[in-house]
């Protein structure tokens, strides 16, 4: 009897329990936001900001050969240099391997033991962790100026580490009229606009992936102090 009455106030509880715990999360995220939109409105001079998204090239990685698979030898999220073996299987003519095109991180396996394979099946995908980048609208009359090369850092939303190293790798200009966002208060700016491309510099410790939304910091003025939570 005292267990019956137990389960019916754990039921009778538990979706108020689960309602007050999405509060509780949401304030988190509203006052998360807050804080960063006061931060962006305390900008240091000489330093600008626009939402971005990272980018990265995706390798696909194909079965040679018609097969079944036996045994996966490298589990995702590992790094690799090329031609490492992260699949083996067992063919009509015997067991061969299925090995990485070039360096990068395993990120997606799609392959199980005893899955049969067709030739040609994508079994993996690879990122290129020497190719991760973010691109960002900027105005023109703000950033236009950069030369390739200049000093950027990368915040992602969501992500641990903050002061993640980047550099100007492009500055495009877009159509004369174009309009867009700028982040940092949330108000739209009118004028001609750059697409500004900053490579990640140092990838060997981060687990980066395409898709992190973000904000690039760009230094437009020599010396300018970069905000405190990226430096």
């Amino acid at each position: 009897m005292k267990g019956d009455k137990t389960s019916q106030f754990r039921r009778r509880t538990a979706p108020g329990l689960a309602f007050v715990l999405g509060l509780v999360l949401l304030a988190g995220m509203v006052l998360y936001w807050v804080v960063l939109e006061r931060e962006d409105r305390a900008l240091p001079s000489g330093i600008a900001v626009a939402s971005g998204v990272l980018t990265a090239t995706q390798v696909p990685v194909a079965s040679p050969g018609a097969g079944t698979a036996l045994q996966v030898l490298v589990p995702p999220g590992t790094a690799v240099t090329a031609g490492t073996p992260i699949l083996r299987l067992r063919g009509r003519t015997g067991e061969f391997l299925v090995v990485t095109p070039r360096a990068g991180r395993l990120d997606r396996l799609a392959v199980q033991p005893n899955d049969d394979i067709e030739a040609g099946r994508v079994v993996a995908t690879l990122t290129d962790l020497a190719d991760l980048a973010m691109i960002a609208p900027f105005p023109a009359e703000t950033v236009g100026h950069l030369p390739i090369g200049a000093e950027a850092r990368l915040e992602l939303f969501g992500f641990k580490t903050n002061a993640i190293p980047a550099r100007v790798v492009s500055v495009v200009a877009q159509d004369g009229g174009a309009t867009a966002p700028q982040p940092a208060d949330g108000t739209a700016v009118s004028g001609r606009m750059v697409t500004v491309t900053v490579e990640v510099t140092d990838t060997r410790s981060l687990p980066l992936a395409a898709g992190m939304r973000g904000r690039v910091y760009l230094r437009i003025a020599e010396g300018a102090p970069w905000p405190a939570r990226i430096r």
